[in-house]
């Protein structure tokens, strides 16, 4: 086995824009980053190898556990690194630090794992077995360290995805005399052109899209033909392939997939024709002091679990909430250390309950459940986003509670974002798979599958293709977007569970809290927890035909 360290973070969306400075903490959770220098690392790592061909178990064991602490601590450095560098992009030092102490943390726990693969063909294969238990053990037997090609070819990924970044911030238009960023679009003064010169707003729209799409066309194109090495190199003829198996760990097929897609589209229209025609629902926007209240007065009553998590979240002050234009948007939750995670939230408008809410979920699970081997275990990132989107849609069994008479539209933009995730997520994958189907396309080509794809999800949309390059996922994390659809429909399902029976739905979702997202399978936790799976016949139409009723009346 192959392991590329899987950094322990579930997003919602992380896009960059550059703006203001802000005043750089000097710790994250307790924890002060420095700058980590490997070379004592190497050397013990020299050590436990030649010991690893030697009977002497206790000094084995000894020095295993004292680099796996280090491989830890480094773990904790990115994290911490990563959170200041969101808080403020425009701080230079940590927009180096959290590169680098990635790269050395990858570096470090590779070296490592190849390591322990010699002790479990060692004289201390049995002591070891014992130490670290039979599963991580038998990960550890079949560890490949990585090759120079490689860690070679993930440093060009990175490089090239960091350029992405760099060309969504330099994307612009001019209109009446005025160069308009994505920042300024996306902003006040973009709401403020919007209600008084809508075609004005849409042009502006266009003419970035079609700049960043000129940027950063160009750049996805190294990063496909970069891809298609990558999985060459793990022995792979398909990329999307060597993704859904060594990256995502899924137990479904791509056969699979393509009925997914085939069901979605069928529903997607159904959906839109409500969406477009008769959606009404506008969530009133709550201050973050208004949405802390709401966690911490009724998580409690949803759950032990939660309500322990949200008196951890309050009591350590284990979050950072704003809007400042030089903060990261979107919203994460990263492990700090174990049991000790972090929530980062840009918030605007109206989001901010329902982003925290869906990261509340991810904190909930990471101060549950313990976390596995860091150099081995996988995570299952579908699994990951069901106690999450569960979460939002348990809330909202208080949200007349929060909004008052708004309760009911702010309940059905719940259900519509869960719906947005199913379609949007098979969309993104569907065009995708098309393009590592076909590494050759060309920009242009690539443009007219995307503008095919979304007028097959999307009826009656008339679109120039030009607007994927808006999906960061896409750049930074292949393949990933199906995810969303697949927790989608399990949270539907909770969610619909919910209406009927509400603390047996929370009995569901605490049954994926507990059971972790490490080294599971999706469709067999779905079966355990008695939830139907996207893969069964008629469950697409049947959980989106319930939901699409409820926001109908």
């Amino acid at each position: 086995m192959k392991r590329i360290i899987s950094i322990l973070m579930c997003l919602v969306f992380a896009f960059a824009f550059f703006g203001c400075g802000n005043e750089v903490p000097e710790s994250i959770a307790g924890v002060e980053y420095y700058h980590y220098e490997p070379a004592d690392f190497n050397k013990d790592c020299k050590e436990l190898e030649k010991l690893a061909s030697g009977d002497n178990e206790q000094k084995v064991l000894k020095l295993y556990d004292k680099l796996y602490d280090e491989c830890m601590e480094l773990d904790s450095l990115y994290a911490v690194s990563y959170v200041i560098h969101s808080i403020d992009q425009n701080d230079e030092y940590y927009t180096e630090e959290q590169q680098y102490s990635y790269d050395t943390l990858q570096d470090c726990c590779d070296r490592l794992g190849g390591v322990c693969r010699k002790i479990t063909e060692g004289p201390c294969a049995k002591a070891f077995r014992e130490h670290v238990g039979d599963k991580v053990f038998d990960q550890f037997a079949k560890y490949e360290v990585m090759s120079k090609k490689e860690k070679k070819l993930l440093s060009r990924e990175n490089k090239l995805i960091d350029k992405y970044y760099k060309a969504c911030d330099k994307a612009s238009f001019k209109y009446k005399n005025k160069i308009w960023t994505q920042e300024e679009l996306f902003g006040e003064e973009g709401d403020e052109l919007a209600e008084k010169d809508y075609s004005g707003y849409v042009k502006v729209y266009n003419g970035l899209t079609k700049d960043l799409n000129d940027r950063a066309g160009p750049i996805f194109l190294k990063l496909l033909k970069l891809r298609i090495q990558i999985a060459e190199e793990e022995g792979y003829d398909n990329y999307a392939d060597y993704v859904d198996k060594e990256v995502y760990s899924r137990d479904y097929t791509s056969e699979d997939l393509e009925r997914f897609h085939s069901d979605v589209k069928k529903v997607s229209t159904a959906f839109f024709e409500y969406y477009y025609g008769e959606s009404l629902s506008e969530t009133p926007a709550l201050s973050t002091d208004q949405v802390l209240d709401a966690l911490e007065k009724y998580s409690g009553e949803i759950s032990k679990l939660s309500g322990r998590a949200c008196d951890k979240l309050m009591d350590e002050e284990l979050y950072s909430i704003g809007s400042e234009t030089c903060r990261m948007e979107g919203g994460y939750t990263i492990t700090i250390s174990p049991k000790n995670p972090f929530i980062f939230d840009y918030v605007q408008g109206d989001n901010c309950l329902r982003d925290m809410s869906h990261e509340f979920g991810h904190f909930t699970q990471f101060c549950t459940v313990d976390q596995d081997n860091l150099i081995v275990s996988e995570q299952n990132n579908d699994l990951a986003e069901i106690p999450s989107n569960g979460f939002e849609c348990l809330l909202t069994h208080y949200y007349d509670k929060i909004y008052g008479k708004a309760g009911k539209a702010a309940t059905d933009q719940i259900v519509e974002d869960m719906f947005f995730n199913i379609i949007d997520g098979c969309m993104e994958d569907e065009f995708q798979r098309i393009i590592y189907d076909n590494p050759d396309m060309t920009l242009d080509e690539i443009n007219k599958a995307y503008a095919s794809v979304q007028a097959q999800y999307m009826p009656g949309a008339n679109s120039d293709g030009y607007s994927w390059v808006y999906i960061p996922h896409t750049f930074e994390s292949p393949l990933y977007y199906v995810s969303y659809a697949a927790s989608g429909i399990a949270s539907l399902q909770i969610w619909d569970m919910s209406q009927k029976d509400f603390k047996e739905a929370v009995k569901v979702w605490e049954n994926f809290v507990t059971a972790g997202p490490y080294d599971r399978q999706y469709l067999a936790e779905l079966d355990k927890v008695g939830l139907k799976k996207f893969t069964d016949p008629g469950v697409v139409e049947e959980t989106c035909g319930t939901a699409l009723k409820f926001l109908k009346k």
